[in-house]
């Protein structure tokens, strides 16, 4: 996503809906940006979880669980990076429930709990965000 340009931004949230519609599967970093304390997130941006909500499609939370070691600078995810073998936990997915910003923060919070939860211990956030 776009997170610097709000009119791109949403012109891909726009994109990423209608190809959910279709039945494709959309990636999102709900991020926003990858952080240079990784593997410890940053919170978590609405996008994502307010289109699961709109569309109603579960999320299937993703946890990278070394890509740590492999970027060589995280503010630029697509350079050269590291050879290493990289550990993905894919856990069971989220249902959307309800639209409400409640209910996105909701959703927000638990795929961002799920997550962190397969990161190593000593990196893990023990609170909300």
């Amino acid at each position: 996503m776009h997170r610097d340009n709000s009119r791109k931004s949403y012109q891909a949230m726009t994109l990423a809906a209608d190809a959910l519609r279709r039945g494709e599967c959309v990636a999102i970093y709900a991020e926003g940006t990858i952080p240079h304390s990784s593997p410890r997130m940053k919170p978590f941006k609405n996008g994502a979880f307010r289109l699961a909500a709109e569309v109603g499609v579960p999320i299937v939370p993703v946890t990278w669980q070394s890509n740590y070691r492999i970027m060589r600078d995280p503010e630029k995810p697509l350079e050269y990076s590291a050879p290493h073998a990289v550990r993905v936990v894919i856990h069971e997915p989220v249902r959307a429930a309800g639209q409400s910003e409640k209910d996105v923060v909701h959703l927000r919070n638990e795929v961002f709990r799920v997550i962190d939860s397969a990161l190593p211990e000593a990196f893990r956030k023990h609170h909300d965000h």
